[in-house]
């Protein structure tokens, strides 16, 4: 089985999971039912363990924020043959093994990556037997590739198109930030009648960088301007009893009003509630938009859901908000994003964009597809073989879907180095986008050379311009001296065409991995300002990341900086260094030192030049600026330090030898701030959170350069 359920929020979708639970329990076999958020799980496992610890099947719970002997207890339990478990990603991760695992239920499946999906689905197949688990998919806004699954693929549709009887539409109505006051006494107005509140704000904490309204903030507000009412708040960094007792207060109806970030998206009901409140509404797509919408409704009285935007509008966020007032119908609002949006690479892992087709052209051969459908069932069962043939031929590996060419999130800072990883990424994977840093040179600069090497391409992925400075400090030194003032060699190219996009670059770090979550890499070339700085706003961002490699540090003190030991990535802004090694649990760390291992011969580096393409043509024009300053100083070979961590962010088995070790940046000292420290020797009793790149496959590394200039 590998069947979609989709249902309006509140519909019903998880009685109809438990019946499937139990089918696969009596038939003698594990089910794993996986959430996106803790709050959703927890709720989850307490529907289940009431509805089936009567009839005698147990119920394991497996979440991230399990530790120690308890969660070896639970993976020993599930490994032994636990009947069903309930748990969060801690259900996708190494070392969590199922003994008979015949049904995966994955809840919200919007909020999950593909390749988070397979990693699930992989862990109860039997290849042996030919085996692999029933799928059973939730959802109450399906996004656009369970869209395009859905119409083009063998995906089983059931839909559940009525709501329990009682419940009542929202009215959705878009309201200025301006008109805040006459929104805040519309909720004095509810609350006087006893009924309940959500405010909902996009971040946690108050940015100077954005102007997006953080929680505490609407919090402090609204308990000044709602004297009486008790208003309660709740993020993602509080503690799971936190979370609990907050809301467990809010459904008692001891709390009038609660302030949120999304966190509440799914999983809480309320029946009381009819008022939300979405601040920066333009800054959300349509299925966290309806999610949110969907925890009031819920009861007999009329409900209202209030999108507070921010002006002006862009068109896109126009047409979303436009939706919304239109129509609560999930299935309508699928549709609208599929518009919006694209049905993405149905047979890649592509979240969102226009599909990959050949000759297909979805808007003017829908009317085919049927037809296609059937002659495609007939060819499998009358014509097998052809029909490999015709796979192989026409899509090749990416039939198991998560085969498709590594996505990349590049935070990029481009000069020389980084051109040439850019290169690499366009030539090996597919880019999602360039958000750009400051570092190499300026920011105008670095902005402008991110757009010339996307023009020199052919390609259209987005720019992102992020901040201009450091955090804290000035920084000592650039690298205008190797890169050349403009970071290009002082070529003087043209001004490309294409602008860069108007969001912050912090911003679309977060919005993009929302929308694609577990499925982009995030590859950090430059300082590391732009990812602190997305982690102040929402510090669930690793949550969401595939993986994240960061071209950084001298993990032995052999620095390329005034500072001895630092190298410049880490040490142009040490406290976003230190901001991202704290909060990442797992992070690849390519340091200076590998890369000078990792050279390559002048003679043979020419030698790909000449042999190029117009990529390899336009790298030796730029190159020349730092091949120079090499000379002077007699240094000899090509160190492509950007490029040697592109390869590891491709194709993670290139590496050869690593090890796991505490890393952390010191902030301090004259001559050491900026320092890569790695606890060699384990004597601070810190998770080690780096793997350490120490050698790589060096002729694959070479390569993967070659086809990047074209030389293959």
């Amino acid at each position: 089985m590998l069947r979609l359920v989709q249902g309006d929020v509140g519909s019903g979708k998880t009685v109809v999971a438990a019946l499937a639970a139990l089918a696969a329990v009596e038939s003698g076999y594990q089910v794993a039912l996986m959430a996106p958020t803790e709050l959703l799980a927890e709720q989850h496992l307490r529907n289940f363990r009431h509805w089936l610890a009567p009839l005698g099947v147990d119920v394991e719970w497996l979440a991230g924020k399990q530790q120690g002997r308890a969660r070896e207890a639970a993976m020993r339990r599930v490994a032994e043959g636990a009947a069903v478990t309930v748990g969060t990603h801690a259900l996708m991760q190494e070392g969590v093994e199922f003994s008979r695992l015949g049904l995966v239920i994955v809840d919200e499946q919007h909020r999950f990556g593909v390749q988070q999906r397979l990693a699930l689905h992989d862990k109860g197949a039997d290849r042996v037997r030919g085996e692999v688990p029933h799928q059973l998919v939730l959802t109450a806004t399906p996004i656009p590739r369970t869209l395009a699954m859905s119409a083009y693929a063998d995906l089983d549709v059931s839909a559940i198109d009525e709501l329990p009887p009682g419940r009542t539409p929202v009215q959705t109505v878009a309201v200025s930030n301006a008109r805040r006051a006459e929104v805040i006494e519309r909720i004095r107005v509810a609350c006087a009648e006893g009924r309940q509140a959500y405010w909902v704000c996009t971040l946690i904490e108050e940015s100077e960088q954005l102007r997006a309204q953080a929680a505490e903030v609407a919090h402090a507000e609204l308990s000044a301007a709602l004297a009486g009412c008790r208003v309660g708040l709740i993020h993602g960094r509080l503690k799971p009893k936190e979370k609990q007792a907050v809301m467990d207060a809010f459904k008692a109806g001891g709390l009038a009003v609660l302030v949120a970030t999304t966190v509440i998206e799914v999983g809480v009901d309320v029946p009381n509630a009819s008022l939300m409140v979405i601040e920066n509404s333009e800054r959300l797509g349509l299925a966290q938009l309806h999610q949110l919408r969907g925890r009031v409704g819920r009861g007999a009285v009329a409900s209202n859901c209030v999108l507070l935007y921010q002006p002006p509008l862009g068109q896109l966020a126009r047409e979303r908000l436009a939706v919304m007032r239109e129509t609560n119908d999930g299935f309508r609002v699928a549709e609208k994003d599929l518009e919006l949006r694209g049905p993405g690479e149905v047979l890649g892992t592509r979240q969102t964009g226009q599909l990959s087709f050949r000759i297909a052209d979805l808007s003017r051969d829908a009317h085919l597809l049927p037809a296609v459908q059937q002659v495609g069932e007939r060819l499998l069962a009358e014509h097998p073989r052809e029909a490999d043939r015709l796979i192989a031929r026409w899509i090749g590996g990416a039939a198991r879907y998560a085969r498709a060419k590594p996505q990349l999130l590049i935070d990029t800072d481009p000069g020389v180095d980084d051109a040439l990883a850019i290169l690499m990424a366009h030539a090996h994977a597919d880019i999602a986008a360039l958000s750009v840093a400051a570092g190499n040179v300026g920011l105008g600069h670095t902005v402008r050379n991110a757009r010339t090497l996307r023009e020199l391409l052919g390609a259209d992925f987005p720019v992102f311009a992020g901040c201009a400075t450091p955090l804290v400090r000035a920084p000592d030194e650039d690298a205008a001296f190797v890169h050349g003032m403009d970071g290009l060699g002082d070529i003087g190219f043209p001004e490309p065409k294409a602008a860069a996009e108007g969001e912050a670059a912090a911003l679309a770090l977060l919005r993009l991995t929302r929308e694609r979550p577990g499925e982009l890499t995030l590859v950090a070339l430059a300082p590391l300002t732009n990812l602190a700085l997305a982690l102040r706003l929402d510090p669930s961002l690793p949550q969401r990341v595939k993986r994240l490699v960061v071209m950084g540090g001298a993990v032995t003190g052999h620095g390329n900086t005034g500072k001895v030991p630092a190298e410049f990535n880490i040490g142009f802004d040490p406290e976003a260094a230190h901001v991202v090694f704290e909060a990442f649990p797992h992070f690849d760390l390519v340091d200076w030192e590998a890369t000078l291992r990792h050279g390559f011969d002048d003679a043979e580096f020419d030698a790909w030049l000449a042999a190029g393409d117009r990529r390899a043509e336009f790298f030796a024009r730029v190159f020349r600026t730092a091949r120079d300053y090499n000379a002077k100083h007699d240094r000899s070979g090509v160190v492509a330090a950007d490029a040697l961590a592109m390869a590891v962010a491709i194709d993670p088995s290139v590496v050869t030898r690593s090890e796991t070790r505490a890393v952390a940046v010191e902030l301090d000292g004259r001559l050491t701030r900026g320092a890569t420290v790695v606890d060699w020797a384990n004597r601070l009793r810190r998770a080690a959170q780096a793997r350490i790149v120490l050698e790589v496959d060096q002729a694959r590394f070479a390569a993967m350069v070659r086809k990047a200039l074209g030389a293959e």
